[in-house]
């Protein structure tokens, strides 16, 4: 259902998740920093090391298995180039990324979700270089749905090419699917593993989880019937 939907992206161990890892975890040490240096908070670097670390602690806790190792790396390189302490530019950044993990992991090179990932990021570089942070709920809606319109017809490219299926309703579902595992499903896993010393805020967070869980579930199934995943004919041939 998850490859037939174009989804199965939200539920891996993916830059996705490892991001928001790092975001969140970036954002709370700012705003302590803040706090604690009013005038300065701007300048103190310990907050990035913070989110360094906390990505980096999710992906050990997640195994450290090539997709984890892949999205770490590329996490840990856009933490510095968004810093802007003699970091590198965003291409530069780019190749270096790659470059690390091909090093750390020459095998990569010949796994598809590796070269996937890569033309991915690139393409949303492309697509928000030189433009402004959106703003309001309403700007950050439209960019949503800009980046998933300009992304979507080259991804279903690349993993037909790769994988020799096409999800023609994955553009449609991933515009309610993207927001609802990265904006409530994954902080509320995250938060009920976190809470689990307090049973009753845990439990909390987990059953909310279960019914968001149910809800996509039911989702994608119904959009799946609607849109059959497309595969190749293995007995036709070609000339």
């Amino acid at each position: 259902m998850l490859n037939a939907s174009g989804t199965t992206h939200l539920v891996v161990i993916s830059g996705l998740h490892i991001g928001l890892v790092a975001a969140f975890a970036l954002g709370v040490s700012r705003l302590l920093a803040r706090c604690l240096v009013p005038g300065g908070w701007r300048m103190a670097i310990w907050p990035w090391w913070c989110a360094g670390l906390a990505a980096t602690g999710y992906a050990l806790l997640a195994g450290l298995e090539a997709p984890a190792l892949r999205a770490l790396i590329m996490t840990l390189v856009g933490l510095w180039v968004a810093s802007g302490r003699h970091a590198p530019g965003t291409w530069q950044a780019w190749w270096l990324a790659l470059a690390l993990v091909l090093l750390l992991d020459p095998l990569s090179a010949w796994r598809p979700g590796l070269w996937l990932s890569f033309i991915a990021v690139a393409l949303l570089i492309l697509i928000w270089q030189g433009r402004a942070r959106p703003k309001g709920v309403r700007g950050w809606c439209l960019a949503l749905v800009r980046t998933q319109c300009l992304l979507a017809p080259v991804m279903a490219a690349a993993v037909l090419l790769a994988f020799g299926r096409l999800a023609p309703a994955a553009p449609l579902i991933n515009l309610v699917a993207v927001p609802l595992v990265s904006s409530l499903m994954v902080p509320l896993g995250l938060l009920g593993w976190l809470l689990a010393w307090i049973p009753p805020l845990s439990a909390a967070c987990w059953s909310l989880f279960a019914n968001l869980t149910n809800l996509l579930a039911v989702v994608l199934e119904r959009a799946v019937a609607v849109m059959e995943e497309s595969l190749p004919d293995p007995g036709a041939s070609v000339h």
